[in-house]
């Protein structure tokens, strides 16, 4: 299930709760946004980051982050939340999962960031719009919006809400 509602500041939240199309078309433009910066990340020795996971230093987590943020997005606009997990096994490739905050425009949105052999996939936990609620497409737009003008680097592509679609 997926609620909408207003907080007493006035911020139309949305928390997702469950798999909903209005929760798929954000995480999927979350996902579009930040594939470079997960590609940069990727680009970090899986076992430096599996010792910075494990030893609960989220400094250096915090600068890895930043050096893979810096010339693609503005300052402060894509954060590392001082959350990590891992998961490392012998039959699979590295798990590392980041708790990621995205902020520009009027919206947040709390994410896990997960970073997995060449694969980045994105766990949406909240989404805040600070504009008066509207529909779930103009939720979306919104979002695309902010991600777009939160770039220092343009994207490749062009944002489509099928293109993502399997």
């Amino acid at each position: 299930m997926n609620k909408n509602n207003q907080n007493a500041t006035g911020i139309n939240t949305y928390k997702t709760m469950k798999t909903g199309s209005n929760e798929e078309s954000l995480t999927r433009a979350l996902i579009w946004a930040l594939s470079d910066f997960g590609a940069e990340l990727r680009l970090v020795d899986a076992s430096h980051m599996i010792s910075y996971v494990l030893r609960d230093s989220h400094d250096s987590i915090q600068d890895i982050i930043s050096s893979s943020t810096e010339l693609l997005f503005k300052e402060d606009t894509l954060v590392y939340c001082r959350a990590a997990e891992m998961s490392v096994d012998w039959d699979h490739s590295p798990l590392i999962i980041l708790g990621m905050e995205f902020n520009n425009n009027g919206v947040i949105a709390r994410f896990d960031l997960s970073l997995v052999g060449n694969v980045t996939d994105i766990t949406l936990r909240e989404i805040q719009f600070n504009v008066p609620e509207a529909p779930d497409m103009e939720q979306i737009d919104h979002l695309v919006y902010a991600l777009v003008d939160a770039r220092l680097k343009p994207m490749a592509t062009k944002w489509s809400s099928r293109a993502m679609l399997n």
